[in-house]
């Protein structure tokens, strides 16, 4: 029994019925009801539960008008129940009030459910790190900790959903553990565990799958198919629907005898994600610091704060925060430190810019960072779930054993930050930020430093370190003018001193003379006098640079997002990749660009807005709309490229003409068209923003098409622009009437039903959505044409048309099929539930909306998966089970939280209409 030592310890057991062992013997814990109260406080555990939601918890909507006297009556006795016996060193009560509600204490080793969780964490550790063995065993040991359901015997509304929630994430456990121990060859005995499993859960076509192969790799092939067809029979019989395209994989291997999956194998069988069924992952050393500044100085107050912590001891702490304004250096005192110690971290060291004041809004969400450091450790995407908070787990079991450097640049609050913060007291984590972030340090335990300017003596050291001290003896009064232009703020500094060190042979008189010429704009960072005139500074370096990297400073103030790649810039320019690779090389040597990750280019904010300024002088507003197309036509190219890589059942829309003097270069594979989207996100979404500026709608509307896809897959379909979107697709219309492109005006009636659906407008989006049907039609098009049928039974659907919708959506479903559109084939399952929803037929509709919630599942589309959970609980509760409409409405609460979804607020609205669980 985990963590039961005898004497007076506890033991409280929840996984069955529910027990409190005080050194081995039973206590008396009173009537049913009793016990509930107790339990709905065990799974609260140290945390306070006010009376108003313990009430909800116990009663729901069925509480007495005395709940509060016999909620405290309850509790009383518990308390004296469970209070240790005089002398007893078991400690204080179990059972306090405070000022937030009652507390239950339950100390590590003493909960049966706690045990079960460490051991699953153990399991994905071990699976991390490629301990297939270890992390089966772990399995195998919290499923024995098992005795029946979760407090067995006892009602009430929270018990009951949180009963079905871990029944689920049990049996999840179960097909993880048994998938394991066929994949290193212990499977011989599994069979009769797994029928009996598929007995208990018919519709887990995952355990369906795991005894085929258990059958198969006992030498009973015959059995094995005969397991497949009974499936198919099931499937078919209660829902209408064939087996999972995997399980159809799996019986077609089984046909022809693919020897690799035999044992030993580690042969994927059911659908992703599924951490188990992939290669083992390796175990990587990440070092993705930043280079250190050459010219470091100063701060050594700072370093030597930074200099006593002390990675692993428990003393010391684990989290620091480099806080100051923009410009003071907090980056480079964090990635000069970070080098000097990189050494006491073996397992590596990971970096991300966070960019949470990003002059564009594109701060980096923490699963996308997640996501990163996960691949970087070796991870392998396909085993890293959707979801922050699971992310944010793994990532802290990854870490559990390793010493790893975490660098986290630029972040905005410690919201962002908290889910990136490791758990190991071997692992050291650095915060930049211009905020104070002040819940890290109270709740969090940071240490803080805050950089102010630099003083005099660090500031003239900054300038002789890079110029000579020979060249600042020689000219003091110069020195002093410069000094006090720059005001002590490191990135003026900085470029000062490229700038002098270019022009070695200039005297700094002159130099220093020219600052009180431009004393008007960039008043962010002006001193405390009028001398100190940033674009001034910034001028200096910009004024000496080749007219060709002049051009492209300024033409980089007008692009779009927070960073520009070569291409991109190539683009810009209206050249090839060699000039505009020279270009930016030339602006990164005199400070006005900085590559922070390979082949990345930014601009700090100031330089930004100098560039704009100066691009409204020089460039005429023709040049710079024709550098602003460019760049759009490369990001709506090579995204139509990437998007077709990762959707290659998607009919390509047509484009518009070429233009000249564009770059464009296609990612090779999914892989890389994957990372390319993730890289240009910020840049795209603000393209996309563009048509607020300027009359060119017909390319950023192809290019909302062309983010379609990985929009869906990353959870951000919530952020386009519907009203703005119409605008733009009527417009693409005449352009595609114009030119007798029938494909293409196909392709936009289809996405303006979708605008106009979006928008409530069901009518208009029916009429849209049959004349794309009729030009599908005509060009032969069967993908297209079953895309809009079933737009067309939504709509009939949202009009209140039945019976029209189902006979389109039927017809729909066939067509999915016959072509393998998986996707289609989900949102047309989708549009069934719907509308046997609003024939009442809840049931039915809870079917279709299941094996649509499965495929989304499977195809790794999170928000469409929560989308549809969603519906799945509006039926329930339309039925009369509001249990299974809290479950279903919670599950999907967790995706669109994970992800920061605005659907989250209709998701708790819902739940505390029903008032009836833990919220």
């Amino acid at each position: 029994m985990p963590g039961y030592q005898g004497g007076g310890h506890l033991r409280i057991e929840v996984l069955g019925r529910l027990r409190v062992l005080r050194g081995g013997t039973a206590v008396d814990l009173g009537t049913p009801q009793q016990r509930a109260v107790l339990a709905v406080l065990i799974l609260h555990a140290n945390r306070p539960l006010g009376r108003e939601k313990f009430i909800n918890a116990v009663w729901g909507l069925q509480a007495p008008e005395y709940a509060v006297n016999l909620l405290q009556k309850h509790v009383s006795r518990l308390r004296k129940s469970l209070a240790p016996p005089a002398g007893d060193p078991a400690g204080p009560d179990l059972v306090t009030w405070t000022d937030a509600g009652y507390v239950f204490t339950v100390r590590p080793g003493e909960l049966d459910l706690d045990d079960f969780e460490r051991e699953v964490d153990q399991a994905a550790a071990a699976r991390a790190a490629g301990d297939l063995p270890k992390a089966a065993q772990a399995l195998r040991t919290a499923s024995e900790l098992w005795r029946g359901p979760l407090c067995d015997g006892l009602t009430g509304p929270f018990l009951e959903a949180y009963r079905d929630r871990l029944a689920e994430r049990r049996v999840g456990v179960l097909e993880e553990q048994i998938e394991l121990e066929l994949s290193i060859g212990d499977g011989a005995d599994l069979v009769g565990q797994l029928r009996d499993l598929v007995a208990e859960h018919p519709l887990r076509e995952r355990l369906r799958g795991l005894l085929m192969l258990a059958l198969y790799r006992s030498q009973r092939q015959a059995d094995a198919l005969a397991a497949y067809h009974d499936t198919r029979q099931y499937l078919l019989e209660e829902l209408g629907i064939e087996p999972a395209a995997r399980l159809r994989q799996l019986y077609q291997r089984m046909l022809s005898a693919d020897p690799a999956l035999m044992p030993g194998t580690g042969e994927p069988v059911t659908a992703p994600p599924d951490p188990v069924s992939v290669a083992v992952p390796v175990r990587s050393i990440p070092a993705q610091l930043p280079h250190r500044v050459a010219h470091f100085v100063g701060r050594e107050d700072q370093l030597a704060q930074l200099r006593r912590l002390r990675p692993g001891d428990s003393g010391s702490p684990a989290l620091v925060v480099i806080t100051g304004t923009a410009g003071v250096g907090k980056t480079t005192l964090a990635v000069h430190w970070a080098h000097q110690v990189r050494d006491q971290f073996p397992d590596g060291q990971l970096y991300v810019n966070l960019r949470g004041f990003d002059a564009a809004g594109t701060r980096v969400e923490p699963s996308d960072a997640l996501m990163a450091f996960l691949n970087a450790l070796g991870v392998p995407t396909i085993q890293i779930p959707p979801q922050v908070d699971a992310r944010a787990a793994l990532f802290r079991s990854v870490l559990s054993d390793r010493r790893v450097l975490v660098v986290l640049d630029n972040a905005g609050t410690a919201e962002q930050v908290r889910p990136l913060l490791p758990a190991s007291d071997g692992c050291l984590t650095i915060v930049t930020s211009r905020n104070w972030l002040n819940g890290l340090v109270a709740v969090d335990g940071a240490e803080r430093l805050n950089l102010d300017l630099f003083n005099t003596d660090e500031a003239r050291q900054m300038l002789s370190r890079r110029l000579g001290d020979h060249r600042l003896s020689a000219e003091p009064d110069a020195v002093e003018e410069m000094l006090a232009s720059c005001a002590g703020l490191p990135l003026a500094l900085t470029i000062v001193a490229a700038r002098a060190a270019f022009y070695s042979a200039f005297p700094l008189a002159v130099l220093a003379g020219q600052l009180p010429a431009h004393q008007a704009g960039l008043d962010a960072f002006r001193g405390d006098d009028q001398s100190t005139d940033l674009r001034a500074v910034i001028s200096w370096s910009y004024r000496v640079l080749e007219p060709g990297p002049a051009r492209l400073f300024r033409l980089m103030g007008g692009h779009p997002g927070p960073d520009i790649t070569i291409a991109a810039a190539a683009s810009l320019l209206g050249e090839n990749l060699a000039t505009a690779g020279a270009a930016l090389t030339a602006l990164a040597t005199a400070h006005l660009v900085d590559e922070r990750t390979p082949g990345r280019y930014s601009f700090h904010d100031l330089l930004r807005a100098f560039a704009i300024e100066e691009a409204e002088v020089v460039e005429s507003d023709s040049d710079r709309q024709a550098a602003l197309q460019r760049v759009l036509y490369h990001y709506l190219r090579t995204a139509q490229y990437a998007d077709l890589l990762i959707s290659p059942d998607r009919e390509p829309l047509a484009t518009v003409p070429p233009v000249e003097g564009a770059v464009v270069a296609g990612p090779a594979d999914e892989v890389a068209a994957l990372s390319w989207f993730a890289a240009e996100l910020p840049v795209l979404l603000a393209s996309v923003d563009l048509p607020h500026r300027t009359r060119l709608d017909a390319v950023t509307s192809r290019l909302v098409w062309g983010l379609g896809t990985f929009l869906d897959r990353r959870g951000h379909w919530h952020e386009r622009r519907y009203d703005e979107g119409y605008t733009g697709y009527r417009e693409l219309l005449e352009h595609s009437g114009r030119s007798g492109d029938q494909s293409g005006q196909a392709h936009v009636h289809f996405h303006l039903t979708w605008v106009l659906e979006r928008q409530g407008k069901h009518r208009e989006a029916l009429a849209h959505a049959q004349q794309a049907a009729t030009l599908f039609t005509e060009s032969g098009s069967k993908g297209g044409l079953a895309d809009c049928l079933n737009a067309i039974g939504w709509c009939y659907a949202q009009l209140g048309d039945t019976e029209h919708a189902i006979a389109n959506c039927s017809q729909a479903l066939v067509l999915h099929r016959q072509a393998g559109h998986r996707a289609g084939e989900a949102h047309t399952l989708d549009s069934l539930g719907y509308a046997h929803q609003r024939l009442g037929k809840h049931d039915k509709a809870v079917l279709y909306y299941g094996r649509a919630v499965e495929l989304w599942s499977e195809l790794g589309v999170p928000f469409y998966e929560a989308d549809t959970l969603t519906r799945v609980g509006d039926a329930h509760h339309a039925n009369g089970d509001l249990g299974l409409a809290r479950d279903a409405w919670r599950r999907a609460l967790l995706v669109f939280e994970g992800f920061g979804h605005p659907g989250a607020d209709e998701i708790r609205s819902k739940l505390d209409d029903v008032k009836g669980g833990d919220s």
